[in-house]
């Protein structure tokens, strides 16, 4: 049974009653959407090649639900390391001219599962990378020699054709990233017509 996004399992405890007989109530115990999700095979973990970043080149990774997915997509959540500090702006709809490279390092989180990923990532570095009028979520300092982890539990929805980027800013030193991510699918229903 799922509430509210929260799946909950039915399961029996054992309670004492006030007279002193023991007997069975349900109880309902809660688990996160991602594990609901994963249980469903929907869960997802992908990441970029670690990739080296030459000194005043700035770059971008973007998350992408294609336009042919047949899915929604739930970011949930996204881990950067790099080895120097620098700022990060996170985007949504965002349209580059830069060569990207697609990473092929997906995997369902549920081992063994049939369902593959629809989600796409890719990443590229230039001198400088052009947003058109990026429509900016919001933005991180991240510091160097660093992992962070920013967990949006699933509130970014990305309906087929969209996408979430992050474009990081320039260094005067030459840098590695590494950027992975965790969502989950879920096919699109089809609505019933109405006469």
């Amino acid at each position: 049974m799922v509430k509210g996004g929260i799946a909950v399992e039915d399961k029996l405890k054992r309670v004492t009653t006030t007279t002193g007989a023991e007997t069975f109530i349900k109880t309902g115990e809660a688990r996160s959407a991602t594990v609901y999700q994963s249980s469903l095979s929907r869960y997802f973990i992908g990441r970029t090649d670690i990739f080296p970043v030459p000194a005043g080149h700035e770059g971008i990774v973007i998350f992408q639900n294609p336009t042919t997915s047949q899915r929604r997509l739930f970011f949930k959540i996204v881990t950067i390391s790099a080895t120097q500090s620098r700022r990060y702006f996170f985007l949504f709809d965002t349209v580059v001219s830069i060569p990207l490279i697609t990473s092929r390092i997906m995997a369902n989180a549920h081992r063994g599962a049939p369902n593959t990923p629809k989600a796409l990532i890719q990443f590229g570095t230039a001198e400088q990378v052009f947003v058109p009028e990026p429509d900016e979520l919001f933005e991180r300092l991240i510091p160097g020699g660093q992992t962070v982890e920013i967990d949006q539990d699933g509130k970014f929805i990305l309906e087929p054709g969209h996408n979430h980027a992050i474009k990081f800013e320039s260094t005067t030193a030459p840098d590695q990233l590494d950027f992975a991510f965790g969502w989950w699918e879920e096919p699109l229903r089809r609505r019933k017509r109405t006469v």
